[in-house]
């Protein structure tokens, strides 16, 4: 499980870096804050329906058949885990005893997208190490 996400973990950081150049723009330029949320499965889910929890507002990347990012628009830390946490709900209820790891990130936080996408996997690996599954977790939960 983490092993696979460590092997992937460049070619998504740079799939995700690509697909959010105009949310880091509109953060750089006129601090509209995004947060980003990734969420992992077990093998056997299909990803791809994990889009349906969404909002309009909302940006889905699929990253792998079991991996996926989504970006929340004009959200800080508390909404974007707020908005994470709904899709997980909606999640679980329609895979029921399935297990799903989720970790959120503010740009805010950060100065570049870069340090934002690679704390977004550090978190997601923490909480898989962690077995801190079906719930979502941000860089203020890591123990340091």
């Amino acid at each position: 499980m983490i092993k696979e996400i460590k092997e992937n973990r460049l070619l998504n950081h740079k799939t995700i870096s690509s697909r959010i150049e105009n949310y880091d723009y509109r953060a750089r330029r006129y601090k509209q804050s995004y947060a980003l949320a990734i969420g992992y499965t077990e093998d056997g889910i299909d990803i791809s329906n994990f889009s349906e929890y969404t909002r309009q507002t909302d940006f889905f990347i699929e990253l792998d058949k079991n991996l996926c990012c989504v970006v929340f628009d004009n959200a800080n830390i508390s909404s974007g885990i707020k908005a994470s946490t709904n899709m997980l709900v909606g999640f679980q209820q329609g895979n029921f005893g399935k297990i799903m790891y989720t970790s959120v990130v503010c740009s805010d936080q950060h100065e570049k997208s870069s340090t934002l996408i690679h704390e977004l996997f550090d978190v997601l690996e923490y909480s898989i190490l962690n077995n801190m599954n079906n719930m979502v977790v941000d860089a203020q939960q890591m123990m340091r």
